[in-house]
């Protein structure tokens, strides 16, 4: 378990079978919802790395049958939650305080109401997680 109240950074390889619906490839649970959330949208159809805060998207929309690598790094100090795409910084939001995680980390699912939704249809590999924000530089070494 991550201190997701702390700094902190969340990598898979990630690849949908198809791209309806609410999706999440990996997440931290929470009592009744999860922590934070690297999700495939289904109200923008986008990417993000999200929280009960807020969400940081990606640029473009996630097509079928193609990996992509997802980062979220949440910066503690400046309250700052970044996505990034294979290597490319996406979008940020702020948010002063992030839920503390009661739970274990989920792959290919998340919690929300107190139960197991958003559960990821295709494959996920390669979940690594670190107890540091990361900085862009490292991000982006990860996809090469």
């Amino acid at each position: 378990m991550v201190d997701t109240s702390g700094n902190f950074t969340v990598s898979a390889w990630v690849k949908l079978d198809r791209t309806d619906g609410w999706r999440t490839p990996v997440g931290e649970d929470g009592p009744v919802m999860s922590t934070f959330f690297l999700q495939k949208t289904n109200d923008t159809n986008q990417f993000a790395f999200s929280t009960s805060g807020g969400r940081a998207f990606s640029t473009f929309t996630p097509v079928a049958d193609r990996w992509y690598h997802l980062v979220g790094v949440r910066d503690a100090v400046t309250g700052t939650h970044t996505l990034y795409a294979d290597g490319v910084r996406q979008s940020s939001f702020e948010q002063c305080l992030n839920d503390a995680a009661t739970g274990p980390p989920s792959v290919g699912r998340a919690r929300f109401g107190g139960g197991n939704v958003d559960f990821w249809p295709g494959g996920v590999d390669q979940v690594r997680v670190w107890d540091r924000a990361l900085s862009a530089q490292e991000v982006s070494e990860l996809y090469l």
